[in-house]
């Protein structure tokens, strides 16, 4: 959320501090107790945009649209300038950029001296777009006795322009006026605090308050008796308070200069000035507002649930489909609001609207953030009440209507209201706990009056009774923030500074830690594949049916689907996660040709009686390189995380719709297919996107991956003192016989033998013979207790031959 500081400062004068310490360092430490800080943006900066007189206009002699034009600056003297605005003629006092003033949001467009068709021009006057007051383009210059009294500009020539003041309704008094420089914080309430109360300048100045021991003052405004109870039915459980009143008589305008800049900071786009009164209350208070075009309600207001197929015709110029699950404002005859979300365009304010109905109200958060995902519609109002709003706050704002329209000079009449608050959905919460509680929990002392201190300006009130005490929460804290001793001790805990507590060495008995097996298994796939050069990606667990069928998943009857998707594309969770990977091999070709993926996720089916099963498992792709790759990969990897499992290879598989049936093959361990690898079959590559692309893929069965690797840990052993010696042999065999069967056949030899590995692969029809294939082997001999000789080499090397040729393996000649 952006809140300007001078909006802060309305409730929490924190100007001398700002002044004192600086943007950042203040930014800083509002980080570090409340909410971070996400951006500092600082506004009219700079000093050479100055106030000035027009003093005579005349057209440039070589142009029909320019404008030659003399202005008086003060006592920066009188300055000519070139400007092709049409409205300069009739203006008096302007906004001029002299030479060197830097304009825009990043201060790089810099006003130099300049000859326009043989006329000098010492500057440039400004739009209110040139100016950083809107984003839109201006019509032409600003005309600043438009926005100030002449007097006020005729005594200020040649000052700043951001010095000048706007105002706004004051909370206490008519109006607060403060300088267009400014300095706006976005606040981060979204991830961490997700508090209701800091979405307000009132919320966030509180904190600053606490912080800084500043004095606070909340808003209390006085609303007037009304005689006559407005009709309105409210016929939803999920409507925890509303209120509603009329006024009568009114004219939609422009709002003034100090509510369109204080919008426009926070990030609000200004519409009509009776649209205006609720953006600016919901931005100041926190409590969203709608008005509506009285003149268009057909009878009473209704609060309920939509009818199935109902629709709106909304704000945004689209029209939703509603359903019961949706809460509506309507009339006798249609829908007018989707509650707490956005409004129709029927009833909505216009220029020629003149009478209104302002609403304010609270509503289930849980019901307005499923009609958000369904509909795919999120709006500042309804990022509010899905933080579980303070239902009493409704009634509290309604004041502050009447303060703007006052201000406006407009009609503060109210001819009629209706108040309603369930009172079962408010929470009435006292916390009793005692000082030593907080020091156990904190590991410092905290004084009786520091804790009553803290406490009392975050609008606790607080009974002490000795060192304990009773704290009543504030109603805008207790919707689902505070409710329990812990949250007290945090609250004192963060305004008092984390970093006063002091460094204690931890001290006691101490036992060592079991190692978690899965997170273990995680660190070492991550690690082996990570140092392959394989990236980790993370996906979304959701799928779609036709994204399942490309990779044979036809059958959707044990799919998990979404209620509620929020995008059409994410109605399942995923079975596989080999569709996801594709996709993301898709995306990255379109970069480079040769990568590897992975990832370690969760797949999800139903089983029996409508019960879910939720199941880890391991996808990788390797694009751009070779089955010899992919199998080194493989063999790799079985023997990083199972180094005392044997496992043999077979060619081929069996009912894999996503494997080509010729290039592809699995590895056994204990007679269990453990990893299906090969290259993507043709029909998945072309569903993909990927045609002409090799792209190899394995899966591993992660449940049994898992109980293998509590079993198959690393044996430690001494290191051999003695050099042993390393010989490569040749065997030609059928293609069908796995590497890994080999290698097991020679490991079965001598326990003399160590460090297998395949060094060469040969294929050639007319040396070697058809379906055979030559196998260079190499493995170390070595004897742990003395100096191998050649001939006891020998020995075993001979021995290996003898074996392998006895089972129709042949050594090459």
């Amino acid at each position: 959320m952006k809140i300007p500081l001078s909006w802060i400062s309305e409730y929490t004068n924190i100007s001398p501090l700002l002044f004192d310490i600086g943007a950042k360092q203040l930014g800083h430490l509002y980080s570090i107790h409340t909410a971070e800080i996400d951006a500092i943006e600082e506004v009219g900066i700079e000093d050479k945009v100055v106030i000035a007189k027009v003093i005579s206009t005349r057209p440039h002699p070589d142009s029909d649209h320019l404008n030659l034009v003399e202005l008086d600056c003060g006592s920066l003297g009188a300055r000519k300038i070139v400007c092709g605005a049409e409205n300069v003629r009739t203006s008096k006092y302007v906004a001029l950029a002299v030479v060197g003033a830097k304009l825009g949001a990043e201060r790089d467009f810099e006003i130099k001296l300049s000859t326009i068709r043989g006329e000098a021009s010492e500057g440039m006057i400004c739009s209110e777009d040139e100016l950083g007051l809107q984003e839109e383009r201006a019509a032409g210059i600003m005309v600043l006795e438009n926005h100030f009294p002449e007097s006020l500009l005729a005594s200020k020539l040649g000052t700043p322009f951001y010095d000048l003041e706007i105002s706004i309704p004051g909370n206490g008094t008519d109006i607060y006026s403060f300088p267009l420089k400014d300095t706006v914080f976005e606040i981060d309430n979204k991830f961490i605090t997700n508090r209701p109360d800091l979405f307000s300048a009132e919320g966030n100045a509180r904190e600053f308050g606490a912080i800084f021991s500043l004095p606070f003052t909340s808003y209390t405004g006085n609303f007037p008796e009304v005689s006559k109870k407005l009709s309105v039915e409210i016929d939803s459980v999920y409507v925890l308070s509303y209120e509603l009143i009329s006024i009568e008589n009114l004219s939609a305008g422009v709002s003034p200069l100090g509510i369109d800049q204080m919008l426009r900071k926070a990030g609000i786009t200004p519409k009509y000035d009776l649209v205006d009164i609720t953006n600016s209350i919901m931005t100041e208070l926190g409590q969203p507002m709608h008005a509506f075009d009285a003149d268009t309600v057909v009878g009473n207001i209704t609060v309920r649930q939509a009818r199935d197929g109902e629709t709106l015709l909304a704000l945004d110029s689209k029209e939703y489909t509603l359903t019961s699950k949706d809460i509506v404002i309507a009339d006798a005859e249609k829908v007018l609001a989707i509650a707490g979300v956005i409004g129709g365009m029927s009833s909505a304010v216009s220029a020629t609207t003149k009478n209104v109905y302002f609403e304010a109200a609270c509503f289930d958060p849980v019901s307005i953030r499923l009609t958000t995902q369904r509909l795919a519609v999120r709006t500042d109002s309804s990022m509010r009440f899905e933080k579980s709003l303070d239902p009493t706050l409704a009634r509290r704002v309604l004041p502050r209507v009447l303060d703007i329209l006052k201000f406006l000079g407009k009609n503060t009449t109210c001819t009629g209201a209706f108040s309603y608050l369930d009172s079962t959905k408010v929470r009435d919460i006292s916390i009793t706990m005692d000082l030593a509680f907080i020091e156990k929990k904190l590991g410092l002392t905290v004084s009786k009056e520091r804790t009553e201190e803290i406490l009392s300006r975050l609008g606790f009130e607080t009974t002490f009774s000795g060192n304990s005490f009773i704290a009543k929460v504030p109603s805008w804290r207790a919707t689902k923030d505070i409710s329990i001793k812990e949250d007290l001790v945090e609250e004192i805990g963060r305004i008092n500074g984390y970093e006063l507590v002091p460094d204690t060495p931890v001290t006691g008995p101490f036992s060592i830690a079991t190692k978690n097996e899965s997170i273990e298994l995680r660190n070492q796939i991550n690690t082996y594949f990570s140092s392959e050069r394989l990236f980790e990606i993370y996906d979304y667990s959701f799928s779609n049916q036709k994204k399942d069928a490309l990779i044979g998943y036809a059958d959707d009857s044990n799919a998990v689907h979404i209620q509620n998707a929020f995008n059409v594309e994410y109605t399942m969770m995923r079975r596989s996660m080999v569709s996801n990977i594709l996709e993301a091999v898709a995306e990255n070709l379109k970069q480079q040709k040769k990568f590897g993926f992975f990832e370690i996720g969760k797949i999800f089916e139903k089983g029996d009686e409508n019960e879910f099963t939720e199941q880890k498992a391991l996808v990788g792709v390797l694009v751009g390189q070779d089955m010899k790759k992919l199998r080194t990969l493989l063999d790799g990897f079985l023997r990083a995380v199972l180094p005392r499992k044997i496992s043999t290879l077979e060619q081929g598989t069996e009912n894999i719709a996503t494997l080509h049936p010729n290039k592809s093959g699995r590895y056994i361990i204990d007679g269990e297919v453990f990893i299906s690898f090969g290259s993507l079959h043709p029909g998945v590559t072309e569903s993909f996107g990927l045609a002409n692309t090799e792209v190899l893929i394995f899966e591993v069965d992660y449940q049994k991956l898992a109980h293998h690797f509590a079993t198959a840990r690393h044996k430690f052993s001494e290191i051999g003192k003695f050099p042993g010696i390393t010989r490569e042999l040749n065997f030609v065999f059928e293609e069908n016989i796995p590497v890994n069967t080999i290698i097991t056949k020679i490991a079965s030899v001598s326990l003399l033998l160590s460090n297998f590995s395949v060094v060469d692969e040969f294929r050639d029809a007319a040396k070697i013979g058809e379906g055979k294939k030559s196998i260079s082997f190499s493995f170390l001999i070595q004897d742990l207790t003395k100096t191998i000789t050649d001939e006891e080499a020998l020995a075993v090397q001979g021995q290996i031959i003898a074996k392998l040729e006895g089972e129709g393996v042949n050594l090459r000649k």
